[in-house]
């Protein structure tokens, strides 16, 4: 069947559409091992021969001519982000309606702000004002749920304000990814419920004026921070699931809107997964 090999193609599930006719070997593209495959197999007749890829139950030039015609062709990996269940592009030129590209969960736009169509670091992005402006989403996902990843491209800010939060809902919603209070390094408020629980703290500072993809994953046992692909700061312990939070999320400002924590600086390309991506 197709999925065997086109997972390894980065094709996910069955999608027969994808398999090329001369792609005797399975590797996802038409080559000369494929020929080779074909020659040593010329004029064998019989049923299931890998090389009958005309169908024809024997090894002949009808075979050589459906090779031929997707010669040197490849199978293009489809880009489909796995466990991707929110995306803000933030690329909109005007409003208030953020638009979120999966399932329809669009943000709104408070207070003041400025689009940048093309100032992101992926295509657009928003600047926020550091003391009005924030986006909210309806979108929720409990992080006592499991695995869960959160993404974002961010520029400038400073110490204390806050990328994404969550609302409480039924439960204490935290903040997801923000800049520590008295440093600017890259942390996360989740963790599990009681005393003594702390957040996760690293030493990468996030406020230097430059572009940073930050990134917390949280794979059931232990919390981990990535900038610009780089693990920061992981638990060296394992933890017991995250505090629990039904409510919608913030970006750009704390779930309580402390004045403190509105975001001053470029915000682009949030991704939220339901697995750890890492």
């Amino acid at each position: 069947g197709g999925e065997s090999f086109l997972a390894g193609c980065g094709r996910i599930g069955i999608d027969e559409d994808a398999v090329l006719d001369g792609d005797i070997d399975r590797d996802c593209s038409v080559n000369g091992v494929d020929f080779a495959l074909l020659a040593k197999l010329w004029l064998d007749a019989g049923p299931v021969l890998p090389a009958d890829i005309a169908d024809g139950q024997i090894i002949d030039y009808l075979d050589v001519s459906v090779l031929t015609g997707n010669w040197t062709e490849s199978i293009a990996p489809l880009t489909r982000d796995l466990g991707l269940v929110a995306h803000f592009k933030l690329d909109e030129s005007s409003g208030t309606a953020t638009e979120e590209s999966i399932v329809g969960n669009d943000g709104t736009l408070h207070g003041s702000a400025t689009w940048l169509p093309a100032g992101g670091r992926v295509d657009g992005a928003i600047e926020l004002d550091g003391s009005s402006a924030y986006i909210s989403t309806d979108f929720n996902l409990d992080p006592a749920d499991g695995p869960l990843s959160a993404a974002a491209w961010i520029k400038a800010g400073q110490p204390g304000e806050v990328i994404i939060s969550q609302t409480n809902g039924e439960g204490t919603g935290l903040d997801w990814l923000a800049a520590e209070a008295s440093t600017g390094k890259l942390m996360t408020s989740l963790r599990p419920p009681g005393r003594g629980k702390l957040p996760l703290i690293s030493e990468f500072v996030i406020t230097d004026g430059d572009w940073h993809r930050v990134i917390i994953v949280w794979n059931g046992l232990h919390r981990t921070l990535y900038a610009d692909g780089v693990e920061v700061a992981k638990d060296l312990t394992a933890q017991t699931d995250l505090t629990s939070a039904t409510g919608g999320l913030y970006f750009g400002v704390s779930n309580n809107l402390a004045s403190t924590t509105f975001f001053d600086g470029l915000i682009d390309d949030i991704r939220i997964y339901y697995r750890a991506i890492a």
